[in-house]
Order: C-alpha cells, then sequence, then structure tokens
C-alpha cells in the first residue's frame, strides 16, 4: 500500500514530478564488431529495465534468474479462479509513472482505488464513525508534522520514539497505531520502532491517483521480458571480477562478461546469499548494514458471495494487538472478484509469514467475524505471501532505518566499481519501496554502463 502518508492522512495535494520515460540509450548507436557483454542477475523490474535499456543500446545481455518465472517480487497468482497479487499491488501515483506508460503499451487496464472509501472498526468491532475516524488520522498527521520540525536530520531517533516523546500516549491507543501507525507500516514494511523518525517518509511520488490492474500485474514484467536472452532456475552464489571481466557462478554454470548488474533483493545482499571475490569494500558493507529491509504479509481470501460486506473499497481495524491485519482491500468493489485482500507489514508480518496457512485464515478470520459477525463464511480459497521465508527474497522491500541518511544509497553504490552495479527499488534515492523507484533503478544504471 506504497503511498504518501499525507495524500491518505490529511489529503493534501499530490507533489508533481516528471521523469521522461525514455530508455535516453535508444538514440546510442550500436556497439561495433567487439560487442560488450552484460550479465544481469534477476528478472524482476530493476533487472528487466536494464536489460532491455542495454540490448536496445547496442550491449550483449544474459539474463539469470533464480527463480522459473520472471518478475521477482511482481508475482500474480490465478490459481483460485481469482487474480491475486502475492507481490506488488498498485501503480502508486498513475500520472508522469513510468509503469503507467509500460501498462498503456502492454494492454493492461487499469483502475483507480480511493483510500478516502473506507469503513473502520475498532477492537470491539464497531464501526468507527467518520468523524472519529477524521479526527485520529488528523492527530496522527498533526504529529508527523510535528516530528519533521523537530527532530534533526543526524537524529538517530525511531519513528516510535519521537511519537511518544510528543504524545506519551500514542502508542497505546488502538486507533492511533493501527489505523495510523498501520498505514505507516504498510507504507514502509517496517515497525515504527525500525523506522527513522526523520527519513522514513523522505521520498517522493508522482502526481494522481493510486491504481491496481485487475487483470494481473504480472502482465507488465512478460511484457519487459519479450526477446531478451534469459535463463530461468539459475541460482547465482559467486561474483568474481579480474582485469579481463566479470565471471559469476551458478550451481550448473559459470558465465563471463565484461560488466554484471546484480538487481537481487536487499534481503538476498544482505545475508551474503551471493558471495564477491575479491570481497568488496568495508564501505559496501556499512552501507547495506544501515538500509533497513522490512516485512509484508498478504492474505487473499475468496469467498462464495460477498453479499455479508459493506461496499468500501478499504476496511480498517484497530485491533489491541499491534500490526494485526490493519488493512483490507475489497476486491469485490473495485475489481469484481469475490474477494479480500488482508495485509498486515513489520514485525507481526514476520510472526505471519511463519505460521501455516490454517493458522493463518483463522488468525485473519478472527478479526473479520469481530468486525462483520460470527457468521461471516469461511473462504472457499486463499493465496498467501511469504516474502520473509522466500529464498530469492528474504523480505518485502527497503526501508529508512534509524542508521540511514541521504548517503547510504550513494555509498552502496560509490563502493563499486566499473565492472559491478547494483539495481533495484532499494537503491532507489526517491523512490524506495516502489515498482516504478525498481524500473527507474535499472534504467539508470544502463545509463551509467553506457557512459563508460
Amino acid at each position: 500500500m506504497r503511498r504518501d502518508r499525507r495524500a491518505f492522512l490529511s489529503c493534501a495535494a499530490a507533489l508533481t514530478c516528471s521523469l521522461s520515460l525514455s530508455a535516453t540509450l535508444t538514440g546510442r548507436p550500436a556497439l561495433s564488431a567487439q560487442r560488450r557483454s552484460v550479465i544481469v542477475i534477476g528478472a524482476g523490474m530493476a533487472g528487466l529495465s536494464a536489460a532491455n535499456a542495454l540490448t536496445k543500446a547496442g550491449y550483449q545481455v544474459t539474463i539469470l534468474e533464480a527463480r522459473d518465472r520472471v518478475g521477482g517480487r511482481i508475482d500474480t497468482d490465478r490459481s483460485t479462479g481469482t487474480v491475486l497479487e502475492r507481490g506488488a499491488n498498485w501503480i502508486h501515483g498513475i500520472e508522469g509513472n513510468p509503469i503507467s506508460a509500460l501498462a498503456r503499451n502492454a494492454g493492461a487496464k487499469l483502475v483507480e482505488t480511493d483510500y478516502e472509501d473506507i469503513t473502520a472498526f475498532d477492537p470491539t468491532g464497531d464501526a468507527i464513525s467518520d468523524e472519529l475516524l477524521g479526527s485520529t488520522l488528523d492527530r496522527y498527521s498533526d504529529l508527523l508534522d510535528k516530528i519533521d520540525g523537530r527532530v534533526a536530520t543526524k537524529d538517530q531517533v525511531s519513528l516510535a520514539d519521537a511519537l511518544q516523546t510528543l504524545d506519551p500516549g500514542v502508542l497505546s491507543d488502538p486507533l492511533m497505531v493501527s489505523l495510523g501507525g498501520g498505514e505507516t507500516e504498510a507504507d514502509t514494511g517496517a515497525s515504527l520502532e525500525e523506522l527513522s523518525a526523520y527519513y522514513f517518509d523522505e521520498d517522493k511520488e508522482f502526481a494522481g491517483a493510486d491504481a491496481i490492474l485487475p487483470t494481473g500485474y504480472d502482465l507488465l514484467p512478460r511484457f519487459l521480458a519479450r526477446n531478451l536472452d534469459m535463463v530461468l532456475s539459475a541460482q547465482v552464489h559467486t561474483i568474481r571480477t579480474a582485469s579481463d571481466g566479470v565471471s559469476v557462478e551458478t550451481n550448473e554454470v559459470t558465465y563471463e562478461a565484461d560488466h554484471v548488474v546484480c538487481t537481487v533483493p536487499l534481503g538476498v545482499l544482505k545475508n551474503r546469499k551471493i558471495r564477491f571475490e575479491p570481497p568488496l569494500p568495508e564501505t559496501f558493507d556499512r552501507a547495506l548494514a544501515s538500509i533497513g529491509f522490512g516485512h509484508m504479509s498478504k492474505l487473499g481470501l475468496v469467498f462464495e458471495t460477498m453479499d455479508w460486506l459493506e461496499d468500501t473499497e478499504f476496511f480498517g481495524f484497530a485491533e489491541r494487538t499491534r500490526g494485526r491485519w490493519p488493512y483490507a482491500l475489497n476486491l469485490d468493489e473495485v475489481a469484481g472478484s469475490p474477494a479480500l485482500m488482508m495485509i498486515c507489514a513489520g514485525s507481526y508480518a514476520a510472526r505471519m509469514d511463519g505460521l501455516p496457512d490454517e493458522e493463518l485464515i483463522d488468525d485473519a478470520m478472527e478479526v473479520l467475524r469481530r468486525a462483520f459477525g460470527a457468521n461471516v463464511p469461511s473462504p472457499v480459497a486463499h493465496m498467501r505471501s511469504r516474502w520473509s521465508a522466500d529464498p530469492f527474497s528474504l523480505g518485502a522491500y527497503s526501508f529508512a532505518s534509524t542508521a540511514t541518511h541521504p548517503g547510504t544509497v550513494k555509498s552502496l553504490n560509490a563502493a563499486l566499481n566499473k565492472q559491478i552495479f547494483l539495481a533495484g527499488e532499494h537503491c532507489s534515492l526517491n523512490y524506495r519501496g516502489t515498482v516504478h523507484g525498481a524500473y527507474l533503478s535499472g534504467q539508470k544504471t544502463a545509463k551509467t554502463i553506457s557512459a563508460l
């Protein structure tokens, strides 16, 4: 549910921002006889974006993808007979967004969602009045505004500590912490205790509404993957550099090239699942450690009928347990699909990722039955995410931790050489945690290689 917090909390005017949608490389003449070669590790949005731009610029590009599919953390599930997104769900800000343009080129339909179309419930299951909901969110937004003015850029203070300093009772108020704090946690994938009070929201956004793709977000990576040289189920374990090039080792084959673009998720890098030989500088490790990588758990519940549900796009649940399923997207209302997408983030999501399916569903259904009554039917099918346990992700998306600062991403890239390059949403200073951040990072990296 990535979006600017004030767009939801106080309905402020959206920030306008325009970026060129061209690869900036397409006008470059094809490289001559000895074409330089590039290996791209990862067929998520960053990898596919970089590979397309480099291919158009005349490079010989090979993509190595550990999974048996393209898309990375874009993962559309149709096994229930309903389109459910295990990963990315929204295009955030459709005006001037390169992902909107990509969707149009791919022929994908967009449906805008309205975050103000929400029904919320208190811990007893009673509906919260619009007035109480509005005042709660206004109070939370006011606290965030005060934090902006009182926390210095150099302060390594968590958002939770900053909130409690201003309002000692804020984290014990279920409405505040679930509907206000839950929005922030869903936006970042991190708990309030992990987030930098100053930098957690210091990124940018595109103007316009957010939109879902009712026929499936995976149409976009599949569209980008056309005509690219790709090897699926290729798990990279070592990247070696030498004076004459770089080699990338999988369990089956070693590939050689002039350059490598590593687009694996931050969780894979932080957990040292890929070895660099020779080792990268300590500055790389320090930058890597300072960027947070969060948790997001999604549970798609498919029902035979949805006549027990109110006709609103979103539902909010102010639970006494921190982080417990604070929001749900009503797919019946926005896409005509008889399903709810339950969403939680941060430490609660990490817990949910460790539960077996039956216990996970029971936990979510308890929340729904408290709000809508004991007669809410059991789902006929379900889909779950498990990004924290996914060996090719080990988390959901990046966030600004208390150790993060504007130079962190720059340090991460500056620590590499002219043979190894990084790309991904975690490499985006302005658009971390988003599909367009990953896409633009791939474009930027391709441009950097082209300029060598």
